[in-house]
This record gives C-alpha cells, sequence and structure tokens, in this order.
C-alpha cells in the first residue's frame, strides 16, 4: 500500500470515527469505502436479533432507483453465504459465485464484488460490500486490505454510536421518570383534593340547579384530567431505553432533525411492555420508512405519528398534509412495510385524506408468547 492510500485510509478511519448517530455512522462507512476502492457502488447490511436484515445503507444509488427495487438482501444469495463463512470475499463476476441468486429486477447490473464481515466485540452484526470497479476490471489485494481495515474500525464505531445511543435513553428516561413523580405528587394529589373539595361543597351548601349544573361539570372535567394525567404517567414509566417507544422515539428526532415540517408523536397503551424484541425491530423499520416516504413524497407542513397497543394489536399511524397519496410506481420501502405486517398477520393500507395529505396505518397482532 502506498504512502497516498495509507493517508487515503487513515483519513478514512477517523472520519467514521466522529460519527455518534449509528444512521449517520454506517453512512460514512460505506462513502469511505466506496471513495478508498474507487468502487461505484457499496452497501452494507446490518442484522436484527434475529439473524434478519435490520439496517441497509448504501452508497451509488439514488433513491429513484432504489425506490423501484423490490427488495434488498434477505440473507440469500451471496449475503447467505457470508453469513456462513466469515471471510473476505473478492470476486470478478458475482453471478459466477455457486451461491448467487442473481439481482432483483429494476437493481443496476454489477459484477466485480468485494464483499467483507462487520464486527462488533468479535460479534458479527452484517456485511460491508463493494461492487463495480470504477474504470472496469476487479478489486484489487490492496482493496481488500483497506476494506478488512475499515471494517475492523466500522466496528469499534458502530459500538460507540451504539453506547452513545443507549446512554441517550437512558438519560431520556432518568427524566421521564422524574417527570412521572412530579406529576404523580405534585399535580394529581392537588386536583384529587381540589376534587373532593367541590364534592363536599356540592353536598354541604344549597345551590340553584345551574349553579350545581356547573359544579358537576367542573368535578367531571377534573376526573378526566386526573385520568389523562395518570395515563401520561404510565407512558412515561413504560418506556426502557430498548423498549419501542425509546426506538421509535429516536427516529421521530431524526426525522425532525432533517425535514422541516411541524411533527408530533402520541403514544398509547402499554407499547414497552406487550411489544417484543423481534417485533420491535419490525416497528422501528416501519416508522423509519413511513416519516422517509413522508419526507421524500409528500411536501407536508405538518405530520402526526400514533403508535397504540391495545389489546393483542399493534398499530402505527402515519398521518401528514402533504400533496396526496397517488398509486406509485412499485416502491420497495412500502413494500417491505407491507410484508412485515404480513408476517404477524396484520395489515397495511395507505390512503389519501380529506381535503389533502395521506395516511398510512400498519397494524399487526402481537404474538401471545411474550
Amino acid at each position: 500500500m502506498n504512502l497516498e492510500s495509507s493517508k487515503a485510509l487513515v483519513d478514512a478511519v477517523l472520519d467514521i470515527a466522529t460519527g455518534v448517530n449509528l444512521r449517520s455512522t454506517l453512512q460514512r462507512i460505506v462513502d469511505n469505502a466506496a471513495a478508498l476502492t474507487h468502487a461505484q457502488y457499496a452497501a452494507i447490511a446490518v442484522r436484527g436479533p434475529a439473524g434478519e436484515v435490520d439496517e441497509f445503507v448504501y452508497h451509488g444509488i439514488s433513491e429513484e432507483v432504489a425506490d423501484e427495487i423490490p427488495r434488498f438482501p434477505e440473507g440469500k444469495g451471496l449475503f447467505g453465504h457470508m453469513l456462513a463463512h466469515p471471510d473476505v470475499l473478492r470476486l470478478a463476476d458475482m453471478a459466477m459465485h455457486e451461491s448467487s441468486a442473481g439481482l432483483p429486477p429494476g437493481h443496476p447490473p454489477m459484477r466485480s464484488f468485494l464483499g467483507a464481515p462487520l464486527n462488533v466485540q468479535g460479534v458479527k452484526f452484517g456485511q460491508i460490500y463493494l461492487s463495480e470497479k470504477l474504470g472496469g476490471g476487479e478489486f484489487t489485494e490492496e482493496d481488500e486490505v483497506m476494506v478488512e481495515t475499515l471494517a475492523a474500525a466500522a466496528g469499534v464505531a458502530v459500538d460507540s454510536a451504539r453506547s452513545h445511543e443507549l446512554r441517550s435513553s437512558l438519560q431520556l428516561t432518568e427524566e421521564r421518570e422524574r417527570i412521572a413523580r412530579d406529576l404523580h405528587d405534585l399535580v394529581i394529589q392537588r386536583l384529587f383534593a381540589t376534587g373532593m373539595s367541590l364534592q363536599a361543597l356540592l353536598k354541604s351548601q344549597p345551590l340553584e340547579e345551574a349553579g350545581r349544573t356547573r359544579l358537576n361539570d367542573a368535578i367531571d372535567e377534573l376526573d378526566k384530567t386526573v385520568k389523562q394525567i395518570r395515563q401520561t404517567i404510565f407512558a412515561l414509566q413504560d418506556s426502557s431505553p430498548h423498549g419501542l417507544r425509546a426506538r421509535v422515539i429516536a427516529e421521530f428526532e431524526a426525522f425532525r432533525g432533517v425535514y422541516d415540517c411541524q411533527a408530533e408523536l402520541l403514544f398509547e397503551g402499554p407499547v414497552d411492555a406487550k411489544v417484543t424484541e423481534r417485533v420491535t425491530t419490525h416497528a422501528v423499520a416501519v416508522v423509519r420508512e413511513l416519516l422517509s416516504n413522508v419526507a421524500k413524497h409528500s411536501h407536508a407542513t405538518k405530520a402526526d405519528v400514533l403508535v397504540k397497543v391495545r389489546a393483542d394489536e399493534l398499530t402505527i399511524t402515519v398521518t401528514d398534509n402533504g400533496v396526496g397519496f397517488l398509486e406509485p410506481p412499485h416502491r420497495r420501502g412500502l413494500s417491505n412495510v407491507a410484508r412485515r405486517a404480513e408476517a404477524y398477520s396484520g395489515l397495511f393500507v395507505i390512503e389519501p385524506v380529506a381535503p389533502h395529505g395521506t395516511r398510512a396505518h400498519w397494524s399487526i397482532f402481537l404474538p401471545t408468547d411474550i
């Protein structure tokens, strides 16, 4: 490796080390890998807890082209081969490998291939792929060394990003617990005492019918307020740093950080207590895709997200006031959302709303073995 290549590798390692958000860190890794090896395309597939593809971050493919690809790697073909064989794989023509399953319709043509495993503290969490050496030809041994080195640095960077997000979630959880205590100790108790005083006044003082009606209405409103605050306390205490609530909040804040629109997020029910880790992985991916859809296609000024658990059902609804929904050409992202619903005998519906805008509604039946 010459001096120029060594310097480029060091710069790339330092660059990916600056990321604190997992998604942005993954994007830095693929961008730098492509630049180092002069590859037209690069991607990282991150595995979820059950071995499924949880994150897929890519370089070199436009959003328009990506929308037309019905699926990205799902653990088959070369991806499946690399899961079973944790070694660097370098090919002149990926189609000639015995494990190749071909490319889906709409996917750009690819021949040359270089893949390497990504590990965090000795545990494989995904793979990095490179394809189509610019200028033609094959990836070299030097490219292989660069990618192996970058993959090692990537493992450290991803571990750091995950730790940062965990610390942020823990801080958020502590703040929520403090707010829950304050709501109970300072607000509910005072409202309850006020309601009791009004009830005592109602019984002890002779009042005209109009006054009695107004007093009863005030007592009813206090009772409703107490119930709403108790639900808020329940929601605050129901949050864990690894649970659905915290992970959806992280996705929502990332959306608000890059998309300029008024956005609101609401939870209803015991979303952490009743949703398993595997379902959480699917649900977070759904929220991410639906918010991405709003950002890319809606031109909305307002977006609302509702995550609700009731009985044995989880529902996610994203509503915006954008240009409205028209039947699109095939979009990979929305197809993946639908498949995640079908895996749990659920339903995904996306439709226009009056007077303008779009509502995406995803619902599944929660597994009973939790």
